[in-house]
């Protein structure tokens, strides 16, 4: 059928094999591999609705709905990095319409001991804007510490230390242009074990793509984000 997909076909032995039925039961409705987004457009000029495809260079399935091309599950990894004696680590482009919440997954082991803050970013650039409020606890030994920073530039995170670190943490929302909001949890194995928590919201009233994790500490580890739909 011209603009869509063909339903499912049981070839049988002695029969004549079409182009038509090669492209249309096989090519079209095969798991198609691209290294990235260009060579498919390049590749399919006109995608039909249904078609499925996997593109390496971020490792993620792709359908077409219709009109774009989508991720084909509910959560998919949008960005990673893994960085060796850095102050700074950032990721660009990856909040899209695609998906409304955002995973992340921050390990770190400092060079020395130093708290770390997050910026969400724009293009390839910080917001840093006074539109971030945080408010946190730090449980470590038997001391209980809770904070609260009101108008900031930035997300308090936490503190990498000289043991390894883990955060993990959701942002609702932050590619609308609306407020978005952070939940952190984090862990580390130095002695006394040091548990953090936070939560936040960035009120600037513009989309955000990217987001950044910086110390004043060098540190080394590997920050992971997944989006998901619902």
């Amino acid at each position: 059928m011209e603009g869509s997909l063909v339903a499912y076909k049981v070839f049988t032995n002695g029969s004549v094999l079409q182009a038509s039925e090669i492209n249309d039961n096989l090519m079209r409705q095969s798991v198609m591999v691209f290294t990235n987004a260009a060579a498919r457009s390049a590749a399919i000029t006109l995608p039909l609705e249904g078609m499925l495809t996997w593109l390496e260079d971020v490792a993620r399935y792709e359908n077409y709905d219709g009109s774009a091309w989508v991720p084909a599950f509910e959560s998919a990894l949008v960005g990673s990095s893994t960085f060796t004696s850095v102050g700074s680590v950032a990721l660009d482009n990856i909040f899209t319409a695609n998906y409304r919440y955002y995973d992340f997954y921050f390990t770190a082991t400092g060079a020395t001991a130093g708290a770390f803050e997050i910026r969400l970013r724009s293009g390839a650039s910080d917001i840093s804007t006074s539109t971030y409020t945080t408010q946190s606890f730090v449980a470590s030994g038997a001391t209980l510490v809770g904070s609260r920073t009101a108008v900031g530039t930035s997300w308090a995170g936490g503190t990498i230390r000289t043991g390894t670190g883990a955060w993990m943490g959701s942002i609702l929302n932050p590619f609308i242009v609306a407020p978005t909001q952070l939940i952190l949890q984090g862990v580390d194995n130095s002695a006394p074990i040091r548990i953090e928590n936070a939560t936040g919201e960035n009120s600037a009233s513009l989309s955000r793509n990217g987001i950044r994790f910086f110390s004043a500490a060098s540190f080394s580890g590997n920050l992971s984000v997944y989006g998901r739909k619902a």
